[in-house]
C-alpha cells in the first residue's frame, strides 16, 4: 500500500487548499502461473466450441497442459503464451527437444501414435496476433 496525496483548490472562503491522503493499493503484477492459466482456459474454451471433451492438467507439472478428446482422436496439447514470433520459433525448438526426451523416457514412438490418431500440440498465442498451432 501506499500514499496517494490529493491537492484541492481553495474554497470560496479563500483558505489554504486542502491536503487529503488517502491510502491506495498497487497493481498486483500478474505471475507467470496466472498468465499461464489464462491462456490455457482461453484454448480450452476453444476447442470446446469444436466439440472437443477438454481435460486441463491443473498445475501443470505434466507435459502437457491440456488433453482434448475428440470422436476420432485425441490431443495432448503444450499451452505458451509469448509477444514476438521469433521466441515461439525458439519454443518450438525446446519442444521437439522435449518429445524426443518423453518419447524414449516412456518408449512412445510418436509416428505409431499419429497412426493411431494421437497427436502432440504445441499452441502458441503471440500477444495481439492470436495462436500458431503446431502438431508433431
Amino acid at each position: 500500500m501506499f500514499e496517494k496525496i490529493f491537492k484541492f483548490p481553495q474554497g470560496e472562503e479563500g483558505g489554504k487548499a486542502k491536503e487529503v491522503k488517502m491510502k491506495t493499493k498497487k497493481a498486483k503484477k500478474k505471475k507467470p502461473y496466472e498468465i499461464g492459466t489464462k491462456y490455457e482456459y482461453k484454448a480450452k474454451k476453444e476447442l470446446e466450441k469444436e466439440g472437443y471433451l477438454v481435460i486441463r492438467s491443473a498445475g501443470s507439472h505434466s507435459p502437457f497442459d491440456l488433453v482434448a478428446l475428440g470422436a476420432l482422436e485425441v490431443n495432448f496439447i503444450q499451452i505458451k503464451k509469448v509477444s514476438e514470433k521469433k521466441e515461439a520459433e525458439r519454443i518450438l525448438r525446446n519442444f521437439k527437444k522435449e518429445m524426443e526426451k518423453l518419447s524414449k523416457l516412456y518408449d512412445i514412438e510418436i509416428e505409431r501414435a499419429i497412426d493411431k490418431n494421437i497427436y502432440f500440440n504445441l499452441w502458441i498465442w503471440i500477444k495481439r496476433k492470436g495462436w500458431i498451432k503446431y502438431r508433431l
